[in-house]
């Protein structure tokens, strides 16, 4: 789950150090691992203040399923964000969790489950 975190986040895998921190030393739920990665100078850099929230859904999609969001979705998201019922960090847990594959939008768990494998090989 935190390979598809950094996947989500910064559209890579950990490296093993990273890995291996926020497994078994920060002592932090995936929540807050979730939250923490906000903090992160790279988060900053790859969302810089001012960027829109549509902006950072649109990015989140792409990194994990290499699309974007349906109309419907991205509306959504973009609400729930916009009126700060939730943060990013739980959107970013939403939509990891809600990854199916289905008819009409694709084969999005399979794509994010293809992603994490190959991003964490090559990192290797």
């Amino acid at each position: 789950s935190v390979t598809k975190l950094y996947v989500a986040t910064f559209n890579r895998a950990p490296d093993a150090a990273g890995l291996d921190y926020w497994l078994n030393d920060s002592g932090l739920q995936l929540e807050q691992i979730a939250q923490s990665f906000f903090d992160q100078p790279e988060t900053q850099e790859a969302y810089p203040p001012g960027s829109t929230n549509t902006e950072f859904v649109v990015a989140v999609y792409a990194n994990l399923f290499n699309r974007e969001p349906d109309q419907a979705g991205l509306d959504y998201w973009v609400g729930e964000l916009d009126s700060v019922r939730i943060e990013k960090s739980v959107f970013i847990l939403a939509v990891i969790n809600g990854a199916q594959n289905t008819e009409e939008f694709g084969n999005d768990d399979t794509i994010l489950e293809n992603k994490t494998i190959v991003k964490r090989f090559i990192k290797q």
